[in-house]
């Protein structure tokens, strides 16, 4: 009975450990003037789906494909060339404030796997929105969580606005 609690014990340890380990890799748009095209397929030649601004994260969300990497990018998925993403984080990300403890996944999907729950008071920096329902509503927030990891959490959850309210 005591192996079967230890290898219990384990094995919960370890689904715990590797769940808030694991995270969505980002990557930045740079080596450009103002955008870069998000494709509807890896090659130069494949219709674009929209451009994406300098400084801008995307999530990998495929491998690596011809010099491209599949990516999300707001309510889009597409491919980009790798030359013009970068690990370097800008400086000018937007912090905002958790008004509600919430779940950070690794997709914008409450049924992503969780990575990290975050504690209202904390703060995220914003990297993207997921639009899923309404263009002008976001479902989810790419953010970078206070551990450094990066995944969704509900929009309902973060106040953007939380320190210019502060300052009047």
């Amino acid at each position: 009975m005591k192996k079967f609690i230890l290898i219990a014990a384990f094995l919960m340890a370890f689904t715990m450990f590797s769940a808030s380990t694991s995270a969505t890799h980002v990557l930045f748009v740079a080596n450009c003037e103002q955008s870069i095209t998000l494709r509807e397929s890896p090659s130069v030649y494949a219709n674009e789906i929209t451009q994406i601004p300098l400084g801008q994260g995307v999530a990998i969300i495929g491998d690596y494909e011809n010099g491209f990497y599949c990516v999300r990018y707001g309510r889009h998925r597409g491919y980009v060339l790798a030359d013009y993403l970068s690990d370097e984080e800008p400086n000018d990300l937007k912090i905002g404030m958790m008004i509600e403890r919430a779940s950070l996944f690794e997709g914008p999907s409450t049924h992503s796997q969780k990575i990290v729950e975050i504690q209202s008071g904390h703060w995220v920096w914003y990297i993207d929105a997921a639009y899923f329902s309404l263009p002008e509503a976001p479902d989810f927030y790419l953010v970078k969580a206070p551990n450094g990891a990066y995944g969704y959490i509900l929009a309902d959850r973060v106040d953007w606005n939380y320190r210019g309210r502060n300052q009047n």
